[in-house]
This record gives structure tokens, C-alpha cells and sequence, in this order.
């Protein structure tokens, strides 16, 4: 599971992670990692299984960041709160998995379906990246930017 960086909300979560790795005796299968430099973050990306979407309530941005669609990009299956909203990437259940904030028992629930069933993963993965493709690749971009840019001429000549 990937999605940390380093600043202060960051390093509370890492603390508390931390922790429950210590109380579960999990450090034979747990590897926690300084930060990646961003070249080499698609092969970290790609290694993983699940990328577990740490968005923050109360920030100036909104939506998903970047962070979450490179990890779809690689074929991870995302896990993603509901706050702030992210549907217009995320189809829940389909493309990733969208989790309640504040809701412990669901956020496990839903890692652990995860982690037991291979194939609703390895669908989850796939039409992420299929999601990511379509709309968020360079090519997508530039097309809906010159989409854009001719329904602006078309309204101001046509």
C-alpha cells in the first residue's frame, strides 16, 4: 500500500500506521519507504497492489490530486475517502473504491476484500488505469483542450 508524503497530516497517519504495525507484529510483511524521488516512482507504483488515497478534509484544493491517478496509471487498485469529492474520477466498486472518512470498520472492510479477492483487484486495477488513460493521459488532454479551444472559436464565428 502506497500514498504518503511528507508533511505534517502525512507524518500523524505514518505515526499511527506505525504503530498498529508494531501492535500486529506485521514488520515481516510490511515495508514502509523513505520518500520515492518522482522518477522512480512508476516502478514503486507498479510493485504495489493497492493505493491507499490519504486526501485531506479542509484544504485549499479540491478533487483528487495527480498522486492517486499516477497510482492508477500503474495499475493499482485505488482506495479513496469520499471527502473531498472524487467521482469525478472514481465510479465506486468499478474503477477504485471510495471509503467514508470517518468510517474505520469500512475502510478495513473494504481493504481486506481487497486484499482476499485477487480478481475484483486485479478489475479494479485495470479499468483504473483504463479511467486514467481516457481521460488524464497527455493525448486525452491536449484533445479535450483543442475541443475546448474550437467550441470557443465556433460560440465567437460560428
Amino acid at each position: 500500500i502506497g500514498g504518503f508524503y511528507p508533511d505534517d497530516q502525512s507524518r500523524h497517519m505514518q505515526s499511527v500506521i506505525d504503530d498498529k504495525i508494531d501492535e500486529h507484529d506485521l514488520d515481516s510483511v510490511v515495508t514502509c519507504l523513505d520518500l520515492v524521488p518522482k522518477a522512480e516512482l512508476p516502478r514503486y507504483l507498479s510493485g504495489l497492489d493497492v493505493y491507499l488515497n490519504f486526501t485531506h478534509r479542509n484544504l485549499a484544493l479540491t478533487g483528487m490530486g495527480s498522486a492517486a491517478k499516477e497510482g492508477m496509471a500503474c495499475g493499482c487498485a485505488l482506495v479513496t475517502y469520499d471527502e473531498p469529492d472524487v467521482s469525478y474520477v472514481v465510479d465506486d466498486g468499478n474503477n477504485g473504491v471510495i471509503v467514508p472518512y470517518d468510517n474505520v470498520d469500512t475502510i478495513v472492510d473494504r481493504l481486506e476484500t481487497l486484499c482476499e479477492d485477487d480478481e475484483y483487484r486485479k478489475q479494479l486495477s485495470q479499468q483504473g488505469r483504463n479511467t486514467v488513460v481516457t481521460n488524464f493521459s497527455p493525448s486525452a488532454i491536449r484533445n479535450s483542450v483543442l475541443q475546448y479551444c474550437h467550441e470557443i472559436v465556433e460560440r465567437h464565428h460560428g
